[in-house]
């Protein structure tokens, strides 16, 4: 259970999009190819589950999955502190401190940014 002060879930849409202003300035092509964005940080979650602990190659899965969308254009994938948001090095560790696993991509004009977050206390904010 969170704690007064926590960061909380992200809201999102139906097909995982994070619910956002920047959503209306979008095409009905680029709406449904931003859906990839929460997929690609769920590819990452899921290969840290199975005990991936490399940095690089986390954020190498991500950003595969998102280059199979052609309407969007990768800016960043980061792995970093959740309160200074300074990237962590190559190796989580096997006691994961909390991070967020962060994608920036742009699409047409539009700049989005997603994450989702790991407590080292035993779960993840998606």
């Amino acid at each position: 259970m969170l704690q007064p002060g926590e960061p909380s879930a992200i809201v999102r849409e139906s097909d995982g999009v994070a619910v956002s202003n920047q959503l209306r300035l979008l095409s009905q092509s680029e709406r449904q190819a931003v859906a990839v964005i929460y997929q690609a940080l769920l590819v990452g979650k899921s290969v840290i589950e199975k005990g991936e602990h490399n940095t690089l190659v986390i954020k190498k899965e991500v950003a595969n999955l998102i280059a199979t969308e052609p309407l969007l254009k990768l800016d960043d994938v980061a792995i970093c502190d959740p309160n200074t948001l300074e990237e962590i090095g190559e190796n989580l560790g096997p006691n994961h401190p909390d991070f967020l696993l962060v994608v920036s991509v742009s699409v047409g004009l539009t700049r989005l940014v997603d994450n989702i977050l790991w407590k080292s206390s035993g779960f993840w904010l998606t």
